[in-house]
């Protein structure tokens, strides 16, 4: 699955999956803040430097899929969703059901005509193309918040295709009159015919509109939240797993400052984290790290430690307030997550099952190593109190609410409090997922143009 690989701010988060006789279920990021086409319907026209920020996160998003080796074909207004209704409000791209896995072969090449007839490439018509369609998708996009019309119109499809072929459009009229110089050429890099003179994702963000004119803020690391990431210890793997959990839970208000200090952090919007980005950001606070000991801290926070970077979750687990996630109902909910068939105990298959809705598999012998490191009854399993101690370790005392297993009430409030955290998927985000697409061959074109 495409969505497993992915963790980026500008990403719809995937959760789980669920199966029943007949489909898959995605539970995903719940996005309240409603559609980026809404928006433009609403307002007509957004202000230049609104629509800055929301290519920013377009391009950085985009840059994380190609980086994963991804294209994601269908790019458009409606596809980018607001977290919250909050004016700062993150920008998530969503709908990956188009989305192809190319890996990092470069000869790999696409044939299959699908899209969204206004947004798509020249060469996706032409039926050989790769993720550089996506840049050209991108271009269009922002045109459209620019200027509130597409750049290729038509009566129908083959006329837009057409036009689109020609790569001839316009930034004369006047709804452009006040729209920067540094815009204007911005797009005109991004809809060029030939791909290989296209600008990338890449290229995108490093150009002067971002860089000169709307530069993005702040400039460095907040030093509150580097210090509870130099402060992070955990060692446990299981813990490791559970603050993954946790994250979930945070809300939006909880999450800016530690999306911000990762984003000034993550210099080239890769979605990841570098030990040499981190020793920059600490020696800019006047931390004094070494490459070594920042590279020993980094793999005590990392799930996958054959890999050298810190992904987006990881650092928010490593960097968050505890008085976030050290309440009954958080706690609750968290160790509900994994105690899949409801008996207040997690056991190994418990995690197994938990993981794997996740996308993910283990062994059982690592299961159980999970749980050694945790289990003080040397029963096999994890209780809540065990669970509790788990989560509290290091933590002052003094300033902890005593914790015991919820009541009746306390757990429907719980599960009421899940709900409302970014687990209440919606129309956009609850899909049923027919697993029986096929794939297309280089001499088969499949078309799928809305």
């Amino acid at each position: 699955m495409i969505l497993k690989r992915l963790d980026h701010p500008n990403i719809v988060k995937f959760y789980e999956t669920y199966q029943d006789d007949k489909f898959f279920y995605l539970v995903m990021e719940y996005c309240s803040g409603g559609e980026l086409l809404e928006r433009i319907v609403e307002k007509g026209k957004l202000e230049e430097r609104e629509v800055a920020k929301i290519m920013r996160a377009a391009f950085s998003a985009v840059k994380h899929l190609h980086s994963m080796g991804i294209v994601h074909r269908d790019l458009k207004p409606e596809n980018f969703l607001f977290a919250s209704r909050d004016p700062d409000a993150e920008v998530k791209l969503i709908d990956f059901g188009l989305s192809k896995f190319l890996g990092d072969n470069p000869e790999y090449k696409l044939t299959s005509f699908v899209g969204t007839a206004l947004y798509v490439a020249p060469e996706v018509i032409k039926g050989c193309y790769d993720e550089r369609c996506d840049n050209w998708s991108l271009g269009v996009l922002m045109y459209v918040l620019l200027s509130g019309n597409p750049p290729f119109e038509g009566e129908n499809p083959r006329e837009v295709f057409h036009k689109i072929s020609l790569g001839k459009y316009s930034m004369n009229g006047l709804e452009w009159r006040n729209i920067s110089r540094q815009a204007k050429d911005l797009v005109s890099k991004l809809l060029v015919i030939d791909k290989e003179k296209r600008f990338s994702a890449s290229q995108a963000l490093k150009h002067e509109w971002f860089t000169s004119k709307f530069p993005s803020k702040p400039d460095r690391a907040d030093p509150t939240v580097l210090n509870m990431f130099k402060n992070f210890r955990s060692g446990k793997k299981f813990k490791n797993e559970a603050l993954k959990v946790m994250v979930n839970f945070l809300s939006e208000a909880e999450l800016k400052k530690l999306t911000e200090t990762f984003r000034s952090i993550d210099t080239e919007n890769t979605g990841y984290i570098s030990v040499i980005q981190l020793e920059k950001a600490m020696k800019d606070l006047g931390y004094d790290y070494t490459i070594g000991k920042l590279e020993a801290l980094m793999k005590t926070i990392k799930i996958d430690s054959s890999r050298p970077l810190i992904n987006y979750t990881e650092f928010i687990a490593a960097t968050m307030d505890k008085k976030n996630y050290i309440t009954k109902e958080r706690l609750w909910a968290g160790f509900k997550h994994f105690d899949v068939d409801n008996t207040n105990e997690i056991t190994v298959s418990n995690i197994r099952e938990a993981l794997a809705r996740a996308g993910r598999k283990i062994s059982d012998d690592d299961i159980k190593k999970m749980i050694k490191e945790v289990d003080l009854t040397k029963d096999g399993k994890i209780s809540f109190d065990e669970f509790v101690h788990l989560m509290r370790e290091g933590e002052n005392e003094a300033i902890i609410e005593e914790i015991s297993l919820p009541t009746e009430e306390s757990r429907k409030e719980s599960i009421e409090f899940t709900y409302r955290n970014d687990n209440k998927p919606n129309q956009k985000q609850y899909s049923q997922v027919d697993n029986s697409q096929t794939k297309t061959s280089c001499d088969s074109r499949k078309t799928k143009i809305s």
